[in-house]
């Protein structure tokens, strides 16, 4: 979660950054010093080495990337000279409330181009207690080595290419206010080189798994804003835990095939970091 939660606020963090300057700096910075500023930003936030080929201001309150690369170290227990993930960013162009920025508030909308497929009806509100990010529709965004990102966040490097509508994640000040509705399929998916723990035998290393076609229908929030019931009964029981809701998750039509309960949920913990 905290990876997740760090690469989520690395990317508010780049749009926030160069929004925020944007009104000030406008007629007197320098785009290429910008450029240079952005890149050390994305990188503190992100942990990793983030990379801009051409940056140019539009408007008082917009931004242009061109060829924008962030690179990630390798994995925990991957050898350190290996390369780690990588996402491409061919095109942003993003713009922000002006009055918005002057109540430290980022209210920014983008569209880009990333990993070869779209990204559109974007919009991320970055402010001191949470941020919400809102993106109409993703479509053939190719996952290629932003796997091994995954598999710093999930444990697993998922392979294929990306399509979805009407996402929307949220949170504050931890995980326990978290909300989310994602709807994400995955075609061509495979899972590369994966590692499975036993008591026995310790990690046994399998060869690269098909799985076809992936379906992610993931809801997120208070047990009672999803309609899930709190079983748990006595002074220990928790009034509303936030939960995930693995509404539809499956694979189909590859080497694996898997479905789960459409009522499984996994439970997060109050104050999760």
């Amino acid at each position: 979660m905290s990876i997740l939660k760090t690469l989520l606020r690395g990317f508010g963090y780049t749009v926030a950054f160069a929004l925020m300057t944007l009104f000030f700096t406008v007629l007197t910075f320098p785009e290429d010093r910008l450029r240079q500023y952005l890149e050390i930003v994305a990188g503190q936030a992100t942990g990793g080495r983030m990379s801009i080929a051409e940056l140019s201001l539009t408007g008082l309150s917009g931004v242009e990337v061109v060829d924008a690369v962030l690179k990630m170290p390798p994995p925990d227990g991957h050898a350190k000279d290996k390369p780690g993930g990588m996402l491409q960013i061919q095109n942003l162009e993003a713009s922000a409330s002006v009055l918005s920025l002057l109540d430290d508030v980022v209210d920014a909308s983008f569209e880009a181009t990333v990993q070869g497929g779209t990204v559109s009806g974007g919009r991320v509100v970055q402010a001191p207690d949470g941020l919400t990010l809102d993106i109409e529709e993703v479509a053939d965004v190719r996952f290629g080595t932003v796997g091994l990102i995954l598999k710093s966040i999930i444990g697993a490097d998922i392979r294929g290419t990306m399509g979805a509508r009407d996402l929307h994640v949220a949170y504050g000040t931890d995980w326990s206010s978290l909300e989310a509705a994602l709807d994400i399929d995955l075609t061509d998916a495979r899972l590369v080189d994966p590692t499975i723990p036993t008591k026995q035998l310790g990690p046994l290393s399998l060869s690269t798994m098909s799985l076809g076609q992936v379906q992610l229908t993931i809801n997120a929030g208070k047990a009672s804003a999803l309609g899930i019931k709190n079983k748990k009964r006595g002074p220990g029981r928790k009034k509303d835990a936030t939960v995930i809701r693995l509404a539809n998750v499956g694979a189909s039509g590859g080497d694996v095939e898997f479905q789960f309960d459409d009522q499984s949920i996994i439970s997060i913990p109050d104050k999760a970091p």
